[in-house]
């Protein structure tokens, strides 16, 4: 019964990652390497794409279901990662969505970057203005657009997932980890602070005013 309950929960919620990139979703990336297609390993991806401009741990969607009463162990999705890959401004971004070394989903996004404004990332004063950070952004355009945060924070929520299909005994539970970057702009501007959720902007909040260095 409980291993039965896990291994539903499982394929659940790694239906979940597969959900959250669903949107201009692709079946293969092409690199200058070669084409990496969903199923290839980590090692096929390194090798013909080499390495991501950002790489990310993916723990919001499916980390941590656990049941109330404790009747099935807590699951934890160790392994998955999400690699972006930004070929310039004149091509698509894409996002590489790997689950235990394997490639599970691939999407394309807006267009990319140029690479020298993904090089200085550290904290320090944004390079752009409070407009240019918007609900729905990624982390990448956060970084191309406004360079590093001041400053970072990181939680873990608690909430209650649906699991279609699912008789459990009691409430399920997701963890979903959520990032605060702190952006400056000086001493004659709000600060924005700027709540992130699987990769993407769900909130922006005015802070106090920035500082003077």
């Amino acid at each position: 019964m409980v291993w039965s309950l896990r291994c539903t929960l499982r394929l659940v919620l790694a239906a979940n990652v597969l959900a959250a990139t669903r949107a201009a979703a692709d079946s293969s990336i092409r690199c200058d390497g070669g084409i990496v297609q969903v199923g290839d390993t980590r090692l096929d991806l390194l090798d013909k794409c080499g390495r991501p401009a950002l790489l990310e741990q993916v723990t919001g969607d499916r980390t941590l279901v656990e049941l109330i009463d404790g009747q099935a162990a807590a699951m934890t999705g160790v392994g998955a990662e999400r690699w972006t890959y930004n070929f310039g401004s004149g091509q698509f971004i894409r996002v590489v969505t790997l689950d235990f070394g394997n490639v599970v989903a691939i999407h394309r996004g807006g267009y990319g970057y140029p690479p020298e404004l993904l090089r200085d990332l550290g904290p320090g004063r944004a390079r752009c203005d409070s407009a240019a950070i918007r609900v729905g952004d990624s982390k990448l355009d956060l970084l191309a657009r406004c360079g590093g945060p001041a400053a970072r924070e990181f939680r873990r929520e608690k909430r209650p997932v649906s699991l279609p299909g699912v008789v459990t005994p009691g409430p399920a539970f997701a963890s979903v980890d959520v990032e605060a970057w702190t952006y400056d702009f000086g001493p004659q501007a709000f600060r924005s602070i700027v709540t992130l959720e699987d990769g993407r902007v769900v909130l922006v909040e005015r802070g106090n005013y920035g500082t003077a260095r």
